[in-house]
């Protein structure tokens, strides 16, 4: 809300995280946090809204956390009401949940400063990259959260070319999220050191591919990155994608000179390149999609 008590809008875009660069175990603090490779994409968009409030409102914050309406209230205003407008599914790789939450945060006046953001709405404390993408947009590389600081580093940031993407979900799943999620982390070893030397090798490559323009390079830094990544969380997610027909899949992709990677616990998955739609008619989900390369976006209502 700004300073006349406008009502106002706020939208942002979906984020994709194509897994860790590290994972030091859940008791080690000598390695960088988690970090990875990650970008914003413009659908499913999420819309948050946001007017003065009045006395006879029943405003719902229960979506967002305490933190975050104890930092609204510090500003010295009133709470307004917030209606989301559109948001994306949750629970499938998309990071709605922070998306919503910063969402909420910027429409209500703070800062889209990625340290604050964070800091209000208590999002950010693995992965950074949806912090920094609602704040940046585009493609993301986040060096992983340094002991005793609040977020990870975002070391790179690029605009990402209008290459084909497609955001595919082959089943109604949902991915680990909650208690299953954070028991899947307490119970996965530390990454090999070699695993995590050769996905920073790929996360270069991929912004390389970026610089060349070379959608093939990408594809193939992509893939074997969401590969890599998804053998060492098999044993937390039951094989390498959370939807085991990826495994067939793949190949048959490639030789079309496509690309993927599965975004968190999936079941998403990002596809660059075009392909043969027959390829993917039994999908529950098949859209294309682009790169969102703008921050998320303020405008009056």
């Amino acid at each position: 809300m700004n300073s006349a008590g406008a009502a106002v809008e706020v939208t942002t875009g979906a984020r994709l995280h194509f897994g860790p660069l590290n994972w030091p175990g859940p008791h080690r603090t000598d390695r960088p946090d988690f970090g990875g490779v990650g970008l914003m994409i413009d659908t499913p968009a999420t819309v948050v809204r946001a007017r003065p409030s009045r006395p006879d409102d029943a405003i719902d914050w229960a979506d967002a956390r305490p933190s975050l309406a104890e930092a609204v209230r510090r500003t010295g205003q009133p709470l307004p009401a917030i209606s989301i407008a559109s948001e994306a599914t949750r629970h499938v790789g998309l990071g709605s949940g922070t998306q919503r939450e910063l969402a909420i945060a910027a429409v209500c006046g703070l800062p889209r400063d990625a340290k604050r953001l964070a800091s209000a709405t208590g999002r950010g404390r693995r992965s950074a990259i949806g912090v920094h993408g609602f704040c940046r947009g585009g493609l993301l590389l986040d060096g992983g959260r340094p002991q005793g600081e609040p977020l990870g580093v975002l070391e790179r940031r690029i605009d990402f070319p209008a290459w084909p993407l497609h955001l595919v979900r082959l089943s109604d799943r949902s991915g680990l999220f909650g208690p299953e999620e954070a028991a899947a982390f307490d119970t996965l070893a530390a990454m090999p050191a070699a695993t995590a030397a050769r996905l920073r090798q790929l996360a270069e490559a991929m912004f390389a591919a970026v610089d060349a323009d070379s959608q093939a390079a990408f594809a193939a830094a992509l893939t074997e990155y969401g590969c890599l990544v998804g053998d060492f969380f098999a044993p937390a997610q039951g094989g390498r994608f959370a939807d085991p027909q990826w495994d067939e899949l793949l190949p048959t992709l490639q030789a079309e000179g496509c690309g993927l990677a599965q975004s968190s616990w999936g079941p998403s998955v990002l596809v660059v390149g075009a392909f043969d739609p027959a390829l993917l008619a039994d999908a529950a989900f098949a859209q294309p999609v682009r790169a969102r390369n703008d921050p998320a976006t303020i405008t009056p209502r």
